[in-house]
């Protein structure tokens, strides 16, 4: 089994419970911006593993870059293993990696619209059943055009074995960076313990994650540990599927 959660901020190492890091880093990173350059709009995140809460992070995003970074900075900390595509729904718009651009022709769009709630009404459907149809979008739109405080939202990433993540807009504040984004805080990796023997353990079997509480083992209790079904234990949520190895 699993400790309880705690983690560290990369800004000053300071070590704290999921709660404690939330009140920190209200102060800490204005006190690690660039002493000089061009102040721009900050969005500090909070992102946790839907079903596995012990994985979770903090970071700080310009206004002025898109979703596509905060894509790429998801993929490369905790979940790229086979090049999937993934999605952001934000406000009942879908926004796909696989979609270039905006695709908003607004106008064909609000017309075909209200062509379909006509159909509705003329077929005596109740407003109450009308289906909300979920607009689509690429990721290439700001953050600033979309993001507000206390904005919650979700991502997914592979469509076949998924992981989804929340995510939620904490605060937002003027600041100096030098890059569009910086990691602010990471849960520390969970000491999960052999199902045998009660020692710490280094592999989890891909085959009895779904089906038993407790699917990790000791590299001695583990038979061909090093081959499937086994993976290492890594600090992701996407740990044990599609052969992530972090």
């Amino acid at each position: 089994m699993t400790k309880h959660s705690r983690g560290i901020c990369q800004l000053c190492g300071y070590e704290s419970t999921k709660a404690g890091m939330t009140k920190h880093l209200a102060s800490c990173p204005a006190q690690h911006d660039l002493d000089s350059g061009k102040s721009s709009q900050l969005f500090r995140l909070r992102i946790e593993a839907s079903y596995a809460s012990e994985y979770w992070l903090d970071l700080e995003l310009k206004g002025s870059s898109n979703l596509r970074v905060l894509d790429k900075f998801l993929r490369d900390i905790w979940l790229e293993c086979c090049g999937h595509l993934s999605a952001f729904t934000i406000s009942n718009i879908f926004y796909n990696s696989s979609q270039d651009g905006d695709e908003g022709d607004e106008a064909l769009e609000a017309e075909e619209n209200a062509q379909l709630l006509a159909l509705f009404r003329e077929r005596g459907i109740p407003e109450s059943r009308w289906p909300v149809r979920r607009r689509e979008r690429g990721m290439d739109v700001k953050i600033s055009e979309i993001f507000q405080e206390g904005l919650k939202f979700e991502y997914e990433y592979d469509f076949g074995s998924t992981t989804n993540l929340k995510l939620k807009v904490l605060s937002i504040r003027e600041g100096k960076l030098s890059q569009n984004l910086r990691l602010l805080a990471r849960n520390k990796l969970p000491e999960w313990t052999c199902s045998k023997c009660g020692k710490p353990a280094s592999v989890l079997h891909t085959e009895k994650m779904y089906d038993e509480e407790n699917p990790f083992y000791c590299k001695t209790h583990a038979r061909g540990w090093d081959d499937y079904p086994y993976l290492p234990i890594v600090n992701s949520p996407r740990m044990g599927v599609c052969g992530y190895t972090g």
